[in-house]
């Protein structure tokens, strides 16, 4: 995918959230998607609709068939097999694959708003793409901050698109290999293995010119963003060749474990001790404080404003009615609306 198309993809991942059971349509205004530059954009908008017709995923399976022959299984789905837009061009309508959504409903945790705000302002597919690859084996130690971890040199550059695997037919080695794990009939979804699979190198076939363009791009501006703070180095495992890249993370603010509670629901009980809270109120109150760190991304400073300045109910209110009309609405960020909404309910 291009940066454009990436930041689509993102856009419609981030407006999953861990309770649906279906995926929806995302509205996605075309400003989000040119970084607040729609209007010198709007021509694109068809154009950007056929590609995103053309992004496609093929999902690979080693299956025994009713000859005992093992073979490898490919399925493809278009991600975005529907895109709508509107003759003004200002945003695009579109659905993630329902065909897919085994691999996105139920995930274990949801974007923020401050987290996908950050995300759509990134400039390069490198960015995109590092940050992806370190998510994803954050999840895998079950949400835990490793400081360190590494990864294949060879699986890494075939993750970010810079080397292909070929179609040809699987090694003899790598089929017995399989056979001997006695995975079949009833399991798959086993990979073949890169190292022996023929590897057709596309971009930064050198290591130095790998670290230069991809690792320090995303690096520096991933740092710059909040978003991620880590160091890397090569590991050649006493050879020539790099085997493997480590990581060293930082922990930031995007990836911390969640804090005990926010600052201002600490100071809660200063902030109203002349006024007797009853248990149903304080219940409203912690809800609409939950939904604005969680669900919209309010800083401490911003929670403590608007929670003094306007009933909890107000609030939780504003959120139900949001929720159930953001499909007709137009915006770029559901933090931004939110936040003008609110302080326009204080005025």
């Amino acid at each position: 995918m291009s940066t454009v198309q990436l930041r689509a993809f993102v856009y419609a991942v981030g407006h999953i959230h861990k309770k649906d059971e279906e995926l929806t349509a995302v509205k996605i205004p075309i400003k989000a998607l040119y970084n607040g530059e729609g209007g010198k954009n709007y021509k694109n908008v068809v154009k950007l609709a056929n590609e995103l017709q053309d992004v496609k995923v093929k999902i690979l399976s080693v299956v025994k068939n009713k000859d005992g022959l093992i073979k490898r299984e490919y399925i493809g789905f278009t991600i975005f097999p529907t895109v709508k837009h509107t003759e003004d061009s200002k945003y695009i309508v579109t659905r993630i694959n329902p065909d897919l959504k085994g691999f996105f409903v139920g995930l274990n945790g949801d974007f923020t708003q401050a987290e996908l705000k950050k995300l759509m302002s990134l400039k390069t597919i490198q960015a995109y793409r590092v940050y992806m690859f370190i998510k994803m084996n954050i999840d895998k130690s079950k949400g835990k901050i490793p400081s360190t971890f590494k990864i294949d040199y060879k699986e890494f550059r075939l993750m970010l698109g810079l080397d292909v695997l070929e179609d040809a037919e699987m090694p003899k080695k790598t089929k017995q290999k399989l056979q001997d794990l006695a995975l079949f009939p009833d399991q798959t979804g086993v990979q073949v293995e890169p190292e022996k699979a023929k590897v057709k190198v596309l971009k930064y076939a050198e290591f130095d010119n790998f670290k230069k363009r991809i690792l320090k791009t995303a690096q520096k501006e991933l740092r710059e963003m909040g978003l991620l703070d880590f160091e890397f180095e090569a590991d050649k495992q006493g050879g020539r060749s790099v085997k493997y890249v480590i990581f060293k993370l930082r922990p930031t603010i995007a990836l911390e474990q969640p804090a005990a509670e926010p600052a201002v629901e600490k100071r809660k009980s200063d902030l109203f001790s002349q006024v007797f809270e009853s248990p149903e109120l304080a219940k409203v109150r912690a809800n609409a404080i939950r939904i604005m760190k969680e669900k919209y991304g309010f800083t401490d400073v911003e929670i403590e404003h608007f929670i003094t300045k306007l009933p909890p109910s107000t609030i939780t209110m504003a959120n139900k009615w949001f929720s159930a009309h953001k499909g007709t609405l137009n915006f770029t960020s559901e933090s931004d609306w939110f936040k003008s909404h609110l302080q326009n309910k204080i005025k």
